[in-house]
């Protein structure tokens, strides 16, 4: 990180949680005003495993940014340059399915929503040749009201690349 509170032109607010590639951080934009996520890269790679780790990561943001669907996370920025590297994400307004679950079951209606929403993000991701690989309640975070997004494209199969999270 640039210092403890900056990614470059983003200013970090909070900790939003912990994944397998690195950790995820609220900040905010300082050119636009908006709330972000910041996702990096855990440090200690060297030589060729950094330049792969660089590579999934360039390729998960690649993969989202591509994807323009109201059911997918979006991605804003990408910086490979900056130690450590960082992907700049749209943030939800609430938690994870996952966290979500530990308060409650969700009514009948509401799993019907999300099935729906998420089926029909997969289907946009799949139409682009993307296939996420890690379809689970961590990965699915409420963007609002009875909205939910699917996030994490971190070990997605991407067209055209031989190169996944698992190798």
């Amino acid at each position: 990180m640039e210092d403890a509170r900056r990614f470059g032109r983003y200013t970090v607010t909070g900790t939003l949680g912990r994944g397998a590639m690195g950790q995820v951080y609220a900040a905010v934009d300082d050119v636009l005003g908006r709330a972000v996520a910041v996702k990096t890269l855990h440090g200690g790679a060297t030589g060729l495993a950094a330049r792969m780790l660089d590579e999934r990561f360039r390729l998960e943001a690649r993969a989202v940014a591509a994807l323009s669907h109201p059911g997918i996370v979006q991605v804003y920025d990408l910086d490979l340059t900056a130690v450590p590297p960082y992907l700049v994400m749209e943030r939800m307004v609430g938690p994870s399915l996952k966290e979500h679950f530990e308060q409650g079951p969700l009514t009948a209606n509401e799993v019907r929503s999300l099935g729906i929403q998420i089926a029909s993000a997969l289907a946009a991701a799949h139409a682009a040749g993307i296939v996420h690989r890690d379809v689970k309640p961590a990965n699915i975070l409420i963007a609002g009201p009875g909205q939910w997004k699917l996030a994490d494209f971190g070990v997605a199969h991407v067209p055209d690349s031989t190169l996944t999270i698992t190798g």
